[in-house]
């Protein structure tokens, strides 16, 4: 238990002296794989460190909800090539 603590203190104390020396910009997304493998653990500490971040105001989570039409075929394409190209 006191290892997983640490690994989410380290992540905690890395991400947000990223933030604040400017090597992560204010608006970058941040992902819970890429910071996973950045400091070679798993997302859990990485999920925790981010939940802690957001409640001291370092950064924001937004919940993006949106539904896709499935009226026909066609139209459920173009929303698809639409998400994909934003890179969803």
């Amino acid at each position: 238990m006191n290892n997983a603590r640490n690994k989410k203190s380290t992540a905690y104390e890395n991400l947000k002296k990223k933030i604040i020396s400017g090597l992560l910009q204010p608006g970058e997304p941040l992902s819970e794989g890429t910071l996973s493998k950045e400091f070679k653990i798993s997302k859990t500490p990485i999920r925790e460190a981010l939940q802690r971040l957001e409640r001291d105001g370092f950064v924001e989570d937004i919940q993006v909800e949106g539904v896709l039409s499935q009226e026909s075929p066609s139209r459920t394409l173009k929303s698809s090539s639409r998400f994909a190209n934003l890179g969803v």
